[in-house]
């Protein structure tokens, strides 16, 4: 990563973002990829966040930190991230960090959309980032999870019956109901279409790691901050977050809950 005057770095924004901005004060610029959502463009999108109390102690300790922030329209879905020649031609030059983040992470997604999310769209960041002139790191955040189908599971990548590259010829080719009925058969093992999904991205960067540097992330259950930049925050209630409001503050605080281990 480069500093000073020429240290720029792009990132899915949010807690990232804010760590960056508090903790990394030498980084001169933070491109956000965003694309437009329902009735908001990714401009209007970035401001609500930056307005959100997660960057009140940026705000206060640095508020000129927030001048490094700098929106980008696109979509890791699309070909070359749906970047404008302009925005292309500038990231080429300029980035030399990548963090990829962005991911379908609904659990209950069909197997077609989180192939075209989290391994379409992490072979568009790939192609895109092996262009840039000035790369020294692409960070993949992947998930403690993505081999479930393993008891044992090591730092490194493992193979999979099918690769990416097929599984991705098969979500471009047949029917989603179709996709879907295979889907045990293709995952084999693998207890869902997301953890399945982040498996074969994982493959994707590990075959790239001869192009470019690489390196893979796989936090675990991500929940409430302990105590940076806010103890308690969390943005958002899905997975362990909505069960644990539901459970102490909502409608299930009468629900037995019931503990199961192994071993």
């Amino acid at each position: 990563m480069k500093y000073g005057g020429q240290g720029h770095q792009p990132c899915q924004f949010g807690l990232p973002g804010a760590i960056f901005l508090l903790y990394r004060p030498t980084i001169t610029k933070v491109f956000v990829l965003v694309r437009s959502k329902k009735d908001k463009s990714g401009d209007e999108r970035i401001t609500e966040v930056l307005q959100t109390e997660l960057f009140n102690k940026v705000r206060e300790e640095n508020p000129k930190s927030l001048e490094k922030v700098i929106p980008i329209n696109g979509d890791v879905a699309y070909d070359e991230l749906g970047l404008s020649k302009e925005d292309a031609a500038m990231l080429r030059e300029d980035v030399s960090v990548v963090i990829h983040s962005a991911a379908n992470v609904n659990f209950g997604a069909s197997l077609h959309d989180v192939l075209k999310i989290n391994v379409g769209g992490t072979k568009n960041m790939l192609d895109w980032a092996k262009q840039l002139k000035y790369l020294k790191a692409f960070v993949h955040i992947s998930t403690a999870y993505s081999n479930s189908d393993r008891l044992d599971i090591a730092e490194k990548v493992y193979p999979n019956q099918i690769s990416p590259h097929a599984a991705l010829q098969l979500c471009s080719l047949l029917p989603t109901e179709i996709l879907t009925s295979i889907s045990p058969q293709l995952r084999r093992g693998n207890i869902m279409p997301y953890t399945f999904s982040k498996h074969l991205a994982e493959i994707l960067v590990d075959e790239s790691r001869f192009d470019i540097p690489v390196c893979i992330v796989r936090p675990a259950i991500v929940t409430a901050a302990n105590k940076e930049p806010i103890p308690g925050w969390v943005d958002n209630l899905t997975g362990f977050n909505g069960m644990g409001s539901s459970r102490w503050l909502g409608p299930s605080q009468s629900t037995e809950w019931l503990l199961l281990t192994t071993g």
